[in-house]
């Protein structure tokens, strides 16, 4: 999208969120200069995010979201110790040598990139970013972010992100087409995203950034059905998934054989 075009977009957001007192454009930007709104009526996601899918028509573009305490740069957590290219380079072979041996051990059934989206979503800091299609679920991680944060600046309001990602530039895997066993992915709705050429930008996505939604706290709790939906239902025990009994013994195999698994 061009930025006449961008523009032109994030200005018939605000007018139409006005008109119906469902938000508005907030003052100040996220860390990626991106604009952000303010929401005021769960209405006003469906409106701003039907702009947007709009504008994007043309392109063959996937569009995810992200609930956060903070409006934090948008980057896979495998590169957010790494500062530097001789940094990548330790990462990567430390990497490399975790995946392969986590393949006899987890989802060996399962493609390389399905293995490692996995293990991202069961706590492996990889090249993957875990995304959300479901506005409710990313509302519902907000708040349980703000809930559980160490960030004492501001825990009154979350920041839900609207990604886009072109199709041809990124892998994007959609973990419910997994078998159920693996429950966690199929409760939250996950996806996980990996750009094709991850190292260029030592992973950042924060291009990729549309826009970022304002929510006040007790309106998360409300509109992600928080209560209702309490913790262990999103991070269900190994009691009820078999993924979370795969993952720990996994990580048992990897520690026996002395890969630090939070190395990175």
């Amino acid at each position: 999208m061009d930025t006449k075009a961008y523009n032109e977009m994030l200005k018939l957001i605000d007018t139409r969120l006005k008109a119906r007192h469902w938000g508005c454009f907030a003052d100040g930007s996220s860390k990626g200069k991106k604009p952000r709104f303010y929401i005021l009526d769960y209405r006003g996601f469906a409106l701003a995010t039907g702009i947007i899918r709009y504008y994007s028509r043309e392109t063959d573009t996937a569009i995810f979201y992200r609930g956060q305490d903070e409006d934090w740069e948008i980057k896979p957590s495998f590169y957010r110790k790494i500062t530097c290219k001789s940094e990548l380079e330790k990462a990567n072979k430390w990497r490399k040598e975790l995946l392969e041996e986590l393949r006899d051990y987890f989802d060996p059934k399962g493609t390389d990139e399905e293995r490692e989206a996995l293990a991202q979503h069961y706590g492996l800091h990889t090249k993957f970013l875990d995304v959300v299609d479901n506005i409710q679920s990313a509302l519902w991680f907000a708040y349980d972010n703000v809930q559980f944060s160490d960030n004492k600046f501001d825990a009154s309001v979350g920041y839900v992100e609207v990604m886009a990602f072109e199709k041809d530039k990124f892998e994007i895997l959609d973990l419910r087409n997994k078998p159920s066993k693996w429950m966690r992915p199929h409760v939250q709705q996950g996806f996980c995203i990996k750009a094709n050429k991850p190292d260029k930008s030592l992973g950042s996505l924060q291009k990729n950034l549309v826009l970022t939604f304002i929510v006040p706290k007790e309106l998360l709790r409300i509109w992600s059905n928080y209560d209702n939906m309490p913790r262990y239902f999103f991070y269900p025990e190994e009691a009820h998934d078999d993924g979370l009994v795969f993952w720990n013994k996994a990580k048992k195999e990897l520690e026996c054989k002395g890969i630090d698994i939070n190395a990175w």
